[in-house]
């Protein structure tokens, strides 16, 4: 648990001497057919073949969709855009509505409209991310247990969802 304090303090510390954590997030892209006018915290079920892409929280190691807090009134499909790429570094499309987890996440189906991910490579993770996500990994969410998720609760809600490619 040190250590992993003191890797957030060196990323605080390193993203305010070198500007890294400054980076502005891309505008948002919402696929025309799927806007809608939820507001709240939210995040992106990103599925290719099967394998869902999930990140490892720092302080935890716990696993999770990307996504976070909401801004002032910002639409959810907006938060799960900036909070996706802040934590991936990913400028994704976000498309339909998926579900609302018990939390009260929003949780949308997202995609490069292009094919470029693949579950047999893992995306690089950018330095901006560092101090709040440790990394990423391809999972079938079927196979996630309780114990690795960050919300142990939410594990049954979830499983099933990446089949909605």
């Amino acid at each position: 648990m040190k250590s992993q304090i003191c890797i957030l303090v060196l990323g605080f510390a390193l993203c305010a001497a070198t500007g890294a954590c400054a980076q502005q997030a891309p505008e948002c892209r919402v696929a025309e057919s799927a806007a809608d006018q939820r507001i709240g915290n939210a995040g992106c079920l990103i599925a290719v073949d099967g394998r869902t892409l999930l990140i490892a929280h720092n302080v935890s190691g716990k696993l999770g969709f990307p996504g976070g807090t909401s801004r002032d009134k910002e639409p959810a499909q907006c938060t799960a855009h900036r909070e996706t790429w802040e934590e991936t570094g990913l400028d994704l499309e976000v498309g339909d509505f998926l579900k609302r987890l018990s939390t009260g996440f929003l949780l949308y189906a997202c995609s490069t409209g292009h094919g470029e991910l693949s579950p047999d490579e893992v995306p690089h993770l950018p330095i901006w991310s560092r101090t709040e996500v440790s990394g990423m990994l391809w999972r079938d969410l079927d196979s996630v247990e309780a114990a690795e998720w960050r919300f142990p609760d939410q594990v049954e809600e979830v499983r099933g969802l990446d089949d909605h490619e």
